[in-house]
C-alpha cells in the first residue's frame, strides 16, 4: 500500500506548493485577492437598511455565559438539596431552570432588540 503525494495543491485560484517547495510556505507567503466592496447606494424610500453583517465578537461570551450559569445553578440547587434534604430534586430543578435562562439570553442577544 502506498502513499501518493500531489505535486500542485490550488487554493484560492492560484498554485501554493509546487514542486520541493515546503508546506510552510503556503502559510507564510500565500498572497490573497482583496473583496471588493459594494458601490454605497442610498437606501431606497420605504425600505429599511440592513444591518451590517456580526462578526461574531459579540456572541464570542456566550458559551462561557451560558456554562456559568447552568454551573451556577446546579451549585445552588445542590446547596439547598444539602440543606432541606430534598437530593436530587431542586438540583435537576435549577439546572433546568438556568438552561432556560441561558437560552432565553441567548435567544435575545442572537435576535436583537424587538423594534
Amino acid at each position: 500500500m502506498g502513499v501518493t503525494v500531489t505535486r500542485r495543491t490550488q487554493i484560492f485560484g492560484m498554485p501554493s506548493v509546487s514542486g520541493s517547495d515546503s508546506l510552510a510556505k503556503n502559510f507564510t507567503s500565500a498572497s490573497f485577492l482583496a473583496v471588493p466592496t459594494p458601490p454605497e447606494h442610498p437606501p431606497q424610500p420605504g425600505t429599511t437598511p440592513r444591518k451590517p453583517l456580526s462578526s461574531g465578537a459579540e456572541f464570542a461570551g456566550l458559551g462561557l455565559q451560558m456554562g456559568a450559569t447552568l454551573g451556577l445553578g446546579a451549585w445552588f440547587g445542590h446547596w439547598l438539596d444539602t440543606r432541606w434534604g430534598t437530593t436530587p430534586w431542586l438540583t435537576i430543578g435549577f439546572v433546568f431552570l438556568g438552561a432556560g435562562a441561558a437560552f432565553y439570553s441567548i435567544y435575545r442577544k442572537v435576535m436583537g432588540r424587538p423594534r
